[in-house]
């Protein structure tokens, strides 16, 4: 799961465990997906916790470029408040997706209603926009396609 801090727009991807490897594959997809060029602007930098699918030379080195391709910044262990965005959208993914249950047992097209849901929800902090149509200003701002798919 990535959040989008500045709008919000969540991102989730299904992943086959919680390796190093297997977020820099996700990451290595979308950069090939969108170009080099525009995942440095749209992912500035990252934020993560401690966890140990987050290796931060695996996370910002660009396999097309071999360049940095982003910033990784880590938050003090057990305070998720640093990252109180995040926690609050898996609060909200957590109204379709019960903690506990088996993430196998939802279908890709589970996890993409629960995004959509997620990113079409609007939002009393953004005067009830909603996270899509600000992030697609922002891409626009940014002179980036709106109709792009990050997998």
């Amino acid at each position: 799961v990535f959040t989008e801090r500045k709008t919000n727009m969540e991102l989730i991807f299904r992943a086959a465990d919680k390796t190093a490897m297997t977020t820099q594959r996700i990451l290595n997809r979308m950069e090939h997906r969108l170009g080099s060029r525009n995942f440095r602007k749209i992912f500035q930098s990252i934020t993560c916790d401690n966890g140990c699918e987050f290796n931060s030379d695996l996370i910002e080195t660009s396999p097309i470029t071999g360049k940095k391709r982003t910033d990784v910044y880590f938050c003090h262990p057990f305070c998720s408040s640093e990252r109180g965005s995040n926690e609050k959208q898996n609060q909200m993914i957590r109204r379709k997706i019960q903690k506990g249950t088996r993430i196998e047992s939802y279908t890709d097209a589970d996890l993409k209603n629960c995004c959509d849901w997620l990113n079409d929800y609007p939002r009393k902090k953004y005067n009830y926009a909603t996270s899509r149509e600000l992030f697609n200003a922002e891409l626009k701002k940014l002179g980036i396609s709106t109709n792009i798919k990050f997998l």
